[in-house]
């Protein structure tokens, strides 16, 4: 619909579904302030959206991922959140559209994130990004400490990308602290990786 939606300085607590769902809507997204937590499924999960930024929120203990993204066509922009115990994941952002589609996505930042607990079900990073197009993603200061599973994933399969993954701290994980795959050539700064299973791959 090209719409824009605004929640902001909400509770968004024990629902039994998702605490915030669309599907198909093509809308610009604006989540922030907000806390999110007790769902029953995903906190948030946005599928077919525009620009999309979820900033400043508490997004705690729902029993799936805390941020399930599917197929951004525009800007993506995860920031400032607090993000806890979440048992399949923090962000899995998902798009398989390569730079040939008008559904590839612009750009993605995933930056000054606080992430603790949680990743015990499927084995992904708590930061996984998956995605076909050209976007360089920029994954920079955020904090992760005791998740599950791996800490940092980016992954392409199409397109040769060089994303900039900087400044993170990623502490006490089950599994790889950074990883990459397919055709990503990152660029590694100022990161901290301590106690990991492993560090990077």
């Amino acid at each position: 619909s090209d719409g824009s939606v605004y929640i902001t300085d909400s509770q968004i607590i024990n629902n039994k579904g998702y605490g915030i769902y669309s599907n198909n809507d093509y809308d610009n997204w604006t989540i922030m302030g907000n806390t999110i937590t007790g769902s029953s499924s995903y906190g948030i999960r946005l599928d077919d959206s525009n620009d999309v930024n979820v900033s400043g929120n508490v997004i705690s203990n729902n029993n799936s991922y805390g941020v399930y993204q599917y197929r951004t066509r525009g800007d993506f922009v995860l920031s400032n959140n607090t993000i806890e115990n979440h048992r399949d994941g923090v962000l899995y952002f998902y798009n398989p559209y390569d730079s040939t589609s008008s559904y590839s996505t612009d750009s993605i930042l995933v930056a000054d994130n606080v992430i603790t607990g949680g990743g015990y079900m499927y084995g992904n990073a708590a930061i996984y990004i998956y995605d076909n197009g050209t976007a360089d993603a920029i994954v920079s200061g955020n904090t992760i400490d005791g998740f599950g599973s791996g800490g940092i994933y980016v992954s392409n399969g199409s397109s040769n990308v060089q994303p900039v993954i900087s400044d993170n701290t990623v502490t006490n994980t089950d599994g790889t602290g950074i990883g990459t795959s397919g055709k990503v050539v990152p660029t590694l700064l100022g990161n901290i990786l301590d106690g990991n299973a492993y560090g990077i791959s």
